[in-house]
């Protein structure tokens, strides 16, 4: 397995990213999270998102 980062700093409302892989490139693992749900801390969602973003890449080494 393989991969390229490509990493830049944005402002913006929705985020994307893709991590191809080399043994199954036309496959896909879909993380997300709901940012602006009423009553509840937004930045909880944020955190969880990146912490499974986290760990994934770690696996990936």
């Amino acid at each position: 397995m393989s991969f390229k980062k490509n990493v830049q700093k944005i402002s913006a409302d929705n985020v994307a990213a893709i991590i191809r892989g080399s043994e199954f490139p036309d496959e896909y693992v879909v993380l997300t999270a709901h940012l602006d749900h009423v009553g509840t801390q937004m930045e909880i969602y944020t955190m969880v998102l990146m912490t499974m973003a986290q760990e994934l890449l770690q696996c990936l080494k």
